[in-house]
């Protein structure tokens, strides 16, 4: 340890991130000290059950966050999820604690979060699939399907209660949904107010397809997403 360091330190119990150190340790702020305090906090969920999915971590981090608003030192914080900080204050306890309690369902089709190879592929003619959206941290649900030329698709969905669910439809060889210089791909969607949407659509060329499924505003949860093709 530098000289200059060893006097705060004295007779200091702590180590590493404390709140008897200099004022960059008392008073640390930023994803630099967020980043490893929550990846810690995710491998001790996992050791404790391997099984979890990487959404079901997420969730039962969140979720248990203790909430950071002017009652409890942020005055310009609101109740709730903030742009300042985030679900607000990590406690590992209470996320270990809840793994004794029903824990967030996992979804199998994650990740899936953008077109090309990150997407899901599903097949049959006709698919009945029940996923999970959250506007902060997954507000993209992205699958395959394959086309035939001149083969008609139709697609709804039913989103979270709530929210502004978007469903678009890209044609073969989209690498990025949600990207300005892609949006001459879009080959269909529909986005209106509220959570259902439908579309239908006849390929007019032969390759996979990619079904977007958009939370276009704040919210989370469950949504069901049907696709038939004819």
């Amino acid at each position: 340890m530098p000289k200059a360091l060893t006097a705060p330190f004295k007779d200091c119990p702590e180590q590493g991130y404390s709140n008897c150190g200099p004022d960059e340790y008392r008073a640390a702020v930023g994803t630099s000290f967020a980043a490893p305090q929550v990846s810690a906090a995710a491998a001790v969920l996992l050791a404790e059950r391997p099984t979890l999915g990487p959404e079901q971590v997420t969730a039962l981090l969140t979720r248990t966050a203790v909430d950071v608003n002017a009652a409890t030192g942020c005055q310009q914080c609101p109740l709730g999820r903030d742009e300042l900080t985030g679900w607000g204050r990590l406690d590992v306890t209470a996320a270990l604690r809840a793994l004794d309690g029903e824990i967030p369902p996992p979804d199998r089709f994650e990740p899936n979060d953008d077109a090309g190879s990150e997407a899901a592929r599903l097949c049959c003619l006709t698919k009945r699939l029940v996923a999970t959206l959250d506007f902060w941290d997954d507000q993209n649900d992205v699958y395959a399907i394959r086309l035939r030329r001149r083969q008609p698709v139709y697609v709804s969905v039913r989103g979270p209660a709530g929210t502004d669910t978007n469903l678009i439809l890209w044609k073969p060889g989209t690498k990025r949904v949600d990207d300005f210089r892609s949006l001459d791909r879009i080959a269909a969607q529909s986005a209106h107010p509220g959570p259902r949407e439908n579309l239908s659509y006849r390929a007019t060329r032969t390759g996979w397809h990619f079904v977007q499924v958009k939370l276009g505003s704040r919210g989370e949860g469950l949504y069901k997403l049907v696709i038939v093709k004819a």
